[in-house]
């Protein structure tokens, strides 16, 4: 089909009606596939119709497709809607493509998901169930055709193993989890050590556990790239610092009222910060007393977010932002493990640990400089106040 208008002579007998005249007209849109019958199921046809449906991803849904049978001329016509969807159960049979539904929570695999080994059954309606294909590659990729494993939080059981053991070698955990629970796989325990390390909520490095050489550690922004081998060592960050293997404290602690007045005002850009590239995973935050205006507080608490995460809640630190310009905020914390200096997140908190020295050492220098008499004359001077009462000499204390 190409959407070109071509020129077929029509004849029929003498003295026939309509309706053999009709069915040639049919018979030539067939045969110059210019129109879509429910005998289009040959292989041939199938790869065709693979073509035109999957032209611009690996993804369509069955509502874009047939308003597009409907409007391109490009495309061929179907000689009813009923075509499309037998044409479709055809492919999922033949193994064409696949078919899949997604839940309202938009999660990461389909509530239903039918392929050659699952075939479609004929009490779905797929033309008005918000039914989808895709490729049988796309399907593999997204990893639909395997089996739905259990979730389980490799991390926590990784954690928990850690705490127990203090340090080990990468392949014994691998074992021991696996052991512990049939579907971890070794690909989950990498990847969950990885997250680790970048996180510095664990610690590696390469080489003989045993051994009174400082090793060379990777742990957060040194880990960006790194895949922990079989052969490396996990060690808990406090176990490393015990044996003097970390040069520096790395992490950034505020709480308190210092919290208070560092995130008040910063809160609203958390999101828009890692959106400009901020890397850095917050180990803990928390706005614990948000006094509300009318009634009522409000308690906000997020632990081991990584920068992806960050980003996506970007949203919900602006309405936070919105509440904090009404609301009181009495207590607050923030603790990164590893702290970056080159993350625009890490450079603000310190921009404000700055901005609070400076306004110390200034109370320091009035404190010093003005008695309370010399003070009250100098702010006269700075606001145009006429009302201060001066009374004996003595301290000012800001």
């Amino acid at each position: 089909a190409q959407g070109r208008i071509v020129r077929r002579d029509i004849r029929t007998a003498g003295g026939e009606g309509g309706t053999p005249f009709f069915e040639q007209i049919r018979a030539a849109l067939i045969e110059e596939g210019e129109l879509l019958t429910s005998e289009n199921t040959t292989h041939a046809d199938l790869l065709n119709m693979q073509q035109l449906l999957f032209q611009n991803g690996d993804v369509i849904s069955l509502k874009q497709a047939l308003n597009i049978f409907l409007m391109l001329r490009s495309w061929p016509m179907l000689e009813s809607q009923d075509v499309l969807e037998q044409i479709v159960r055809a492919g999922v049979q033949k193994g064409s493509w696949c078919v899949f539904k997604m839940g309202e929570g938009q999660g990461a695999r389909p509530d239903e998901f039918y392929h050659q080994q699952n075939e479609v059954p004929m009490s779905v309606s797929l033309l008005h169930g918000g039914y989808s294909l895709v490729t049988v590659q796309g399907a593999k990729q997204r990893r639909w055709t395997e089996p739905e494993r259990p979730t389980v939080d490799v991390r926590r059981y990784l954690l928990d193993y850690m705490e127990e053991n203090q340090e080990a070698r990468m392949s014994e955990v691998s074992s021991a989890l696996i052991e512990q629970d049939e579907n971890i796989t070794p690909q989950d325990v990498q990847e969950a050590a990885r997250e680790l390390i970048r996180d510095s909520r664990l610690m590696s490095y390469r080489g003989d556990s045993e051994h009174d050489d400082k090793p060379d550690m990777v742990y957060g922004n040194r880990a960006i790239m790194y895949a922990p081998d079989a052969d490396d060592v996990l060690v808990l960050p406090k176990v490393a610092e015990e044996k003097g293997w970390i040069d520096e404290d790395r992490g950034l602690d505020i709480s308190g009222a210092e919290a208070v007045e560092r995130l008040q005002g910063l809160v609203h850009r958390l999101g828009s910060m890692y959106t400009r590239g901020a890397t850095t995973t917050i180990q803990a935050l928390g706005l614990d007393e948000i006094i509300l205006p009318d009634g009522g507080m409000l308690t906000v608490r997020l632990e081991d977010v990584t920068p992806e995460s960050m980003k996506a809640l970007g949203e919900l630190f602006e309405v936070l932002g919105n509440v904090l310009r009404f609301a009181e905020l009495r207590n607050a914390d923030i603790r990164i493990a590893d702290a970056d200096d080159n993350c625009p997140l890490v450079q603000e908190l310190k921009k404000e640990e700055g901005r609070e020295a400076r306004t110390l050492a200034n109370r320091k220098s009035i404190y010093r400089t003005f008695t309370k008499g010399a003070f009250a004359r100098w702010l006269l001077r700075r606001r145009g106040s006429c009302a201060l009462r001066s009374t004996k000499e003595s301290r000012f204390r800001w």
